[in-house]
């Protein structure tokens, strides 16, 4: 019997990268947390708050 890291579970999972290209205002996060509503919220080091909702950001601190 063997066994793999990686299972079936890459085609399970949608990943994606959220980092300056993507929009938002600085690529270091200081911290994460997810409401109940699904909203993801990032603390971006020197680039404030940030909302991200799965599609697009809202930035809500420094440059805001």
């Amino acid at each position: 019997m063997s066994s793999f890291a990686q299972g079936g579970l890459p085609s399970r999972y949608n990943v994606s990268y959220l980092n300056m290209a993507a929009g938002m205002p600085n690529n270091f996060a200081d911290d994460i947390f997810q409401d109940s509503y699904g909203f993801v919220w990032i603390s971006t080091h020197g680039g404030g708050l940030v909302r991200y909702d799965g599609f697009n950001f809202m930035n809500f601190g420094l440059g805001a």
